[in-house]
């Protein structure tokens, strides 16, 4: 009886045993603060994310592997899409120290997670249970770090030119939760004292340096790696005029930060600040904006447009906005959120005045006013710049687009067509036409900002005075009505003008078609 009651009850532990691991497991996962249950979260989840990015990209590989060139005795390696020969890797400094903190970050947390684990084996000595499981969070963030350390150091393998996204998106996560925990542990010391220090605290400030630098990292997104190719064995034999820069412009592949901040300029002009610029510095323009792949989308949508109705003229106003109609919707996006946030300042004005004039509406007014009239600011000139950087290249994809058709149109024009388009003409249109019409783009949203400037002035001015407002509105329907005869006549001076340049470069194309005449026949004597 004794020996199946001794069954009985280890049969029952047996099956208690589970049920109670896995309680224990709940309440201390539950029983964790926000942060860390969120930081063990996010980064487990991010571990099998990557794991099975990994996993679809080496099925794809398996597909179609990297294939060694060895007919010449020279080694052809895909690199991002492009085919290296005999290139030598150069590792930037960006790279280096982006490793080198992803290795620190985990050797932290693996000191961490051997010092709470020897803790809590000396805790536990006195024949207590130790309770493993308070182990997950340092355990979730050793795995996760190793992980993101090994991912970081493939990229040299891959020799990319930029981070993967996941790794990206990874480091800001982590820089967030960091400062999160930043701010709660300095509060906690505040309020606590030393008596709050614990190996998390001091882990988390001891990474929080190298999270910063991993988050600017992963902000620019570009590693520094790059490919330096030998073309001594491609070089002609007779070189007639010293070659450009191989490389293409860095604004291709910039990052958000150094787009906003135009910080993908900063090599040109450290180079321009120590000595002159030569041809060799000036980087390529990128392939979508070479005036051959602007060509080719204005002439597509111009023969679309011919072919829908061909007993009708096209419109080249059209064609022309079907085309680059993106870029224009971009730069829209742009110059709306300019005209917005320019008008904050004269509607908070009044606030303002009231808080310095002693009306105070809430605590801490001043701060809150102060804060929106920066932000309103550094919206503005951050649109500002990028509006018009847009418009320049909007400008410039028009101008080099249209100059090929003209040029193209010349070079097939018969006989008797020249005679009633001179070369002079034709030059006249890629020098003078074509430039009026990419300078348009300027003034390509004046039709729909000017309502909106005039519709928030009204306003701001009906807040302040009142109905005098209406005066404004009056005197501006005045002023404009007054423009539009003065239009008119710069308008036909306009004309006039380009028929004159039309005038002066037949004139000068003929006198020196002469000239060349009598240079060839000897007949300056006669």
């Amino acid at each position: 009886m004794e020996v199946s009651d001794f069954l009985n009850s280890i049969s029952a532990s047996m099956l208690r045993k589970p049920f109670s691991d896995s309680k224990i497991l709940s309440n201390t996962i539950l029983g964790l603060p926000f942060l860390e249950l969120a930081a063990v979260c996010v980064n487990l989840t991010l571990v099998v994310l990557f794991l099975f990015v990994v996993s679809v990209r080496k099925i794809c590989v398996c597909e179609g592997r990297i294939r060694i060139n060895k007919e010449n005795g020279t080694s052809t390696t895909t690199i991002n899409g492009n085919n290296v020969i005999d290139g030598e890797v150069v590792i930037g400094s960006m790279f280096k120290f982006s490793v080198f903190s992803c290795f620190y970050v985990l050797f932290v947390q693996v000191v961490v997670l051997g010092f709470d684990g020897v803790s809590l084996i000396s805790n536990g000595a006195d024949g207590k249970h130790v309770n493993w499981f308070l182990l997950c969070v340092p355990a979730a963030q050793g795995l996760a770090w190793f992980v993101l350390s090994f991912s970081a150091l493939q990229c040299k393998l891959k020799v990319s030119h930029k981070f993967p996204f996941i790794l990206r998106v990874w480091w800001l996560l982590s820089f967030v939760i960091c400062l999160c925990n930043f701010y709660v542990d300095v509060r906690g010391l505040y309020v606590e004292g030393f008596k709050y220090l614990s190996t998390r605290v001091v882990a988390n400030f001891a990474v929080t340096p190298a999270l910063a630098f991993l988050s600017v990292a992963a902000i620019r997104g570009v590693t520094g790696i790059e490919v330096c190719v030998d073309l001594d064995a491609q070089e002609p034999l007779l070189v007639e005029e010293e070659t450009g820069c191989l490389k293409v412009t860095p604004y291709k592949d910039a990052g958000i930060f150094s787009l906003a901040t135009l910080s993908w300029l900063n090599p040109l002009l450290s180079i321009g600040a120590k000595r002159p610029l030569e041809l060799k510095d000036i980087p390529l323009v990128a392939p979508k904006d070479r005036a051959k792949t602007s060509y080719k989308i204005l002439n597509t949508n111009w023969e679309r447009l011919k072919a829908e109705n061909p007993s009708k003229q096209p419109s080249l106003a059209w064609a022309i906005l079907k085309s680059f109609w993106k870029e224009a919707a971009v730069n829209a996006i742009f110059a709306g959120l300019n005209t917005l946030v320019a008008y904050v300042g004269p509607y908070m004005i009044s606030y303002f005045v009231d808080y310095l004039g002693g009306i105070e509406t809430f605590p801490h007014e001043g701060y809150v006013l102060a804060g929106i009239f920066f932000a309103a600011k550094l919206v503005e000139t951050l649109t500002t710049r990028q509006w018009y950087l847009g418009v320049d290249i909007l400008g410039m994809h028009v101008r080099s687009a249209l100059t090929a058709m003209v040029y193209r149109k010349g070079l097939r024009l018969s006989s008797s067509a020249k005679q009633s388009h001179t070369s002079g003409e034709i030059v006249n249109y890629m020098a003078v036409d074509v430039q009026r019409v990419g300078d348009y783009s300027w003034y390509l949203h004046d039709m729909w900002m000017l309502p909106m400037q005039i519709i928030l002035a009204l306003l701001i001015l009906y807040k302040s005075v009142g109905i005098a407002a209406l005066a404004t509105l009056i005197a501006t329907v005045i002023s404009i009505v007054v423009t539009v005869p003065v239009a008119r006549i710069q308008e036909n001076y306009q004309d006039k003008l380009m028929a004159a340049k039309d005038e002066r470069m037949r004139k000068t194309s003929e006198s020196l078609r002469n000239m060349r005449i009598l240079k060839l026949q000897a007949w300056e004597d006669s």
